[in-house]
């Protein structure tokens, strides 16, 4: 088989799936460069240093939501198409993947699985789904279609300049000593800043922040 992905990247936690993975593609002959990680932070490092075509992604990773991957894309301005490969099957994390523009959903336990042609689709721009996700996504669409708001979620009270300059900086990747710095402030104070960010956009996490803001258009 022609490569027609001249690199990828694998980010799973599971050495035995992904050294499986890594000898499947690389014997197809469809990758040319593999790289590999376990970790959030790695694949992080990878995909800035590396810019690879296409990424395999777990989501639950040693030290973070695999989700965060995408946020990282965004800002790095990274043209990488990015593949969900997990075992989370919840509602909640595939309608999070597809909204923060994962390229395509694929589930673990999914019998009918076939990684190469996913693969082979996402570069014929087909985004590649399990059977149970794009069931899932469909349901998702009849059940918000006909309501009455389709504006997207608006914040009652704007941000306060400081909150609004620790979400931005948030947005850009910056870690909190980085924050702490470019503030003046202590690292309590970004933690505190952050965490009322998070109470009043109701989320949980620094991506799904950035992700609000984005759809509040309260940051770029």
């Amino acid at each position: 088989m022609t490569v027609v992905i001249e690199s990828m990247l694998i980010v799973e936690d599971d050495q035995r799936l992904q050294t499986q993975l890594e000898k499947q593609l690389a014997e197809s002959g469809l990758v040319g460069t593999i790289f590999t990680g376990s970790t959030l932070h790695e694949a992080k490092q990878l995909l800035l240093s590396s810019q690879p075509q296409v990424v395999l992604l777990d989501v639950g990773l040693p030290d973070g939501n695999g989700l965060e991957l995408l946020i990282t894309r965004h800002e790095s301005a990274a043209q990488s198409k990015i593949v969900i490969l997990s075992g989370f099957s919840d509602e909640q994390t595939i309608l999070h993947a597809i909204q923060l523009g994962a390229n395509g959903y694929l589930l673990k336990h999914d019998s009918s699985l076939n990684v190469q042609q996913s693969l082979m689709n996402i570069v014929q721009g087909i985004p590649p789904l399990s059977a149970s996700v794009a069931q899932c996504i469909m349901q998702h669409v009849r059940n918000t279609t006909g309501k009455a708001d389709q504006t997207g979620p608006q914040m009652q009270t704007p941000l306060p300049p400081r909150l609004h300059q620790t979400l931005t900086l948030l947005a850009r990747g910056l870690t909190y000593k980085e924050i702490a710095e470019q503030m003046s402030i202590t690292l309590h104070t970004v933690s505190s800043y952050a965490q009322e960010i998070y109470n009043k956009l109701s989320v949980s996490s620094r991506s799904e922040a950035v992700f609000r803001a984005r759809q509040m258009n309260i940051v770029k």
